[in-house]
């Protein structure tokens, strides 16, 4: 009998292939999108001034009290990211024969370039969250849970979440309706039996984001399980996940108000895109004829804006470890 496989030649499978990206990014649902020019100013009304008592009686004959309201502007200012890749005659040509690989080089780029530029918003939304520099509730760098979120004895989540809550509608008269939890958070939490006792008579009995609104009343809950790799690019696939939500890498968490975009309308923040007569998020295709490349780049302008309304956000650290 003859050795029919040992006289086969393997090839690549047609239909099948394995690729590694962020499954979800959360950074254009964190924040609200708005439309600025190259350099915006943002305009911030005195929080103070809409919440004194300072009615008066006016006497007959006499000028009733006048009162005055404060303003500031903050300034606003664009960057353009921009990244291309490219996709030589050679490689679109030998991916068509039979015995190649299964890839695609012109669709396998365009994936690459979009994944990219998602990739550095959710950066500079997870910067301006959970950045070291970044001052929230009037506390720079957020508030230090000591580790008590994690699974066990003299668990302080659910206390400092109303607590925060009641601290926010004091300071601004706003009721937070959403939060952000790093994963490694949410792990510890699913553990909890302080949350877990509020959730016995439920039909999952597990903790779940919905579970989660419920107790605190809020609209929207998010576990951000993006990563960033740190590792140095060399001649191996190096890899070094980071979650870019938890880049203290001790847990983390942030309460915060999200409203509607407009005038007198609060936010704790927005991702602010380019006004553009066309679409902001452009890619587009140039030729290298020396190289014989097709050379594919992909390029937007927006800024992260977060320092105008720190008081609409709490941010929790050091929560599951110190």
């Amino acid at each position: 009998m003859s050795d029919v496989r040992g006289s086969m030649v393997a090839g690549p499978l047609r239909n099948i292939s394995i690729l590694y990206k962020n499954s979800r990014y959360i950074a254009e649902e964190v924040f609200q999108s708005i439309l600025c020019s190259p350099e915006s100013r943002l305009t911030v009304y005195n929080r103070g001034d809409f919440f004194r008592d300072d009615m008066k009686l006016r006497a007959p004959g006499t000028k009733p009290f006048r009162i005055t309201v404060g303003s500031s502007t903050v300034d606003i200012s664009m960057q353009q990211w921009a990244i291309n890749t490219s996709v030589p005659d050679e490689d679109r040509r030998d991916a068509l024969f039979t015995n190649s690989p299964p890839l695609q080089p012109d669709i396998d780029a365009l994936i690459l370039l979009t994944d990219r530029l998602l990739l550095k918003k959710e950066k500079l939304v997870s910067d301006a969250v959970v950045g070291a520099t970044t001052v929230w509730a009037g506390e720079t760098g957020g508030e230090d849970c000591n580790s008590l979120w994690a699974a066990g004895d003299n668990n302080t989540f659910i206390e400092d979440v109303h607590a925060a809550i009641d601290s926010m509608i004091r300071e601004t008269g706003f009721r937070p309706n959403r939060m952000i939890f790093s994963f490694n958070t949410w792990n510890q939490l699913q553990q909890e039996s302080s949350v877990l006792n509020r959730i016995r008579s439920t039909t999952t009995g597990i903790v779940t984001e919905e579970l989660i609104k419920e107790i605190f009343k809020l609209d929207k809950v998010f576990v951000a399980t993006s990563i960033v790799n740190t590792a140095t690019e060399g001649t191996t696939d190096a890899m070094t996940g980071q979650y870019l939500f938890d880049q203290s890498g001790t847990g983390s968490a942030f309460l915060y108000y999200y409203g509607p975009k407009g005038l007198k309308k609060p936010n704790a923040g927005y991702i602010c895109t380019l006004i553009n007569t066309g679409v902001n998020r452009v890619s587009y295709k140039f030729r290298d004829e020396e190289c014989l490349t097709d050379v594919y780049t992909i390029k937007e302008d927006f800024a992260v804006a977060t320092n105008f309304a720190p008081y609409l956000g709490k941010l929790f650290m050091n929560t599951i470890n110190t």
